[in-house]
C-alpha cells in the first residue's frame, strides 16, 4: 500500500501533516540513515538521526532539486537525501504520469515537493 501527501492536503492543520509525514518515516527512523540502531532514550537530542529521509525522483526539475538540496542542507538536523527510494519519503513536482504510478505500484510513500519544503521551512 503506498502513501501519498501532497500540498492539496493543506487543509488538515501542519502539525498533522508533520505527523503524517513522519510516520511514513518510521522504518528509518528506527533503523538510522546509517542502518544504525537508533539512539537510545536519554542521549543528547543534538547527535539523534534526522526524522525525515527524502529521495529526489528523476522528475524534479534540476532548478527545483537544487534549491530543496540546499534546503535539506540547511536542516540536517531534521533531513537528509538519500540516494535509493527504499525507505525514503520520494519527492514527486507533479502527481501525473507514469512515475507516480510506477512508485504507488511499488508501495513507496510520496510526497508533493512544496510540502517537502513546507516541511522543512515551517515544521511547526
Amino acid at each position: 500500500m503506498s502513501t501519498t501527501i501532497s500540498s492539496s492536503t493543506t487543509s488538515a492543520s501542519s502539525s498533522a501533516v508533520v505527523a503524517a509525514a513522519t510516520a511514513a518515516s518510521t522504518a528509518l527512523v528506527e533503523a538510522g540513515p546509517s542502518g544504525a540502531p537508533p539512539h537510545p532514550q536519554g542521549d543528547d537530542d543534538d547527535d539523534a538521526d534526522p526524522l525525515l529521509q527524502f529521495f529526489l525522483t528523476p522528475s524534479v526539475p534540476p532548478e527545483r532539486a537544487a534549491s530543496f538540496r540546499s534546503l535539506v542542507a540547511q536542516h540536517t538536523h531534521i533531513a537528509f537525501l538519500s540516494d535509493s527510494e527504499d525507505g525514503s519519503l520520494c519527492i514527486l513536482s507533479t502527481f501525473e504520469g507514469q512515475e507516480l504510478r510506477e512508485l504507488q505500484e511499488r508501495g513507496r510513500c510520496i510526497l508533493g515537493l512544496p510540502l517537502a519544503e513546507r516541511l522543512l521551512t515551517d515544521p511547526s
